[in-house]
């Protein structure tokens, strides 16, 4: 199974992650933002900077295939990754069921300003100019319902969110 936590930059999925790979036997956290870092920079040689690698569909095709194979040595991989182009995770998201590897979709939301206190809160020099905006466009488009399940994480510890992620995964066939 693989585990998507969307949400907000700032947010939390990635401490949520690690905490949920604790309570999920033959788990791992696997993060595809360092691919897209990697690929950006070369895309970027000879040209203008790209805003956003998940842009690029060498991105999008890499990672993919990366949590599949991660998928054939653990029973579970969850991915922390910020989506707010609905394409993007879809195209993901199909290419790993039509292989049959069942995904979930979690979304963490809380509102703007909860995530800028976090932001804030963890870098010592603040947020970059591209950080705010990304997440202001992130709490915005993840209030639709198409972003699948939501998870409150507003006034809840990473703790708790684990807690409750995992309960719900339980619920579903660890395949």
């Amino acid at each position: 199974m693989v585990v998507f936590l969307n949400g907000s930059f700032g947010i939390g999925k990635t401490t949520v992650a690690h905490l949920l790979a604790a309570r999920l036997p033959r788990s791992l956290v696997f993060n595809p933002e360092p691919l897209g870092i990697v690929l950006m920079r070369f895309a970027s040689l000879g040209s203008a900077p790209l805003d956003d690698f998940q842009d690029l569909v060498a991105w999008r095709w890499l990672a993919a295939r990366t949590i599949r194979a991660a998928r054939g040595a653990r029973r579970v991989v969850i991915v922390p990754m910020a989506f707010t182009n609905l394409a993007y995770l879809g195209e993901i998201v199909s290419y790993l069921r039509e292989r049959g590897v069942p995904t979930l979709h979690f979304c963490l939301t809380a509102p703007h300003s909860v995530v800028l206190e976090r932001l804030h809160a963890r870098q010592r020099r603040g947020p970059t100019a591209w950080q705010l905006r990304r997440s202001a466009e992130c709490c915005a488009a993840h209030g639709s319902p198409e972003f699948a399940q939501h998870v409150p994480a507003a006034d809840r510890t990473p703790r708790e969110i684990a807690d409750d992620i995992a309960m719900q995964i339980r619920g579903t066939a660890l395949t």
